[in-house]
């Protein structure tokens, strides 16, 4: 599961590439036993940068805002209800 989110940040675009490449590094590190418990610790403590490295770059993100009014989106979506049970499209 880490390595299909390393990709996912790697592929996102919305992320840092490079958070996605440490914590991949940093799950293997933990995941496998290491003789060496120092080397956990570090990934331990690795993997708890990266994860606020990826929370920070999330809270900078804007936010999306729309200029529909809630009304205007209701209605369209009405319409798009009813296109879809009459078999109507946009074609």
């Amino acid at each position: 599961g880490a390595i299909l989110f390393s990709i996912g940040i790697w592929r996102s675009g919305a992320l840092p590439r490079w958070a996605g490449v440490l914590y991949a590094v940093t799950s293997f590190l933990v995941a496998f036993p290491l003789p060496i418990h120092i080397l956990r610790l570090i990934a331990a403590v690795l993997g708890v940068f990266v994860g606020i490295w990826i929370a920070a770059s999330v809270q900078r993100q804007p936010e999306v805002q729309t200029t529909a009014k809630p009304e205007e989106m209701m209605e369209a979506r009405s319409s798009a209800a009813a296109r879809e049970t009459t078999g109507a499209s946009n074609l």
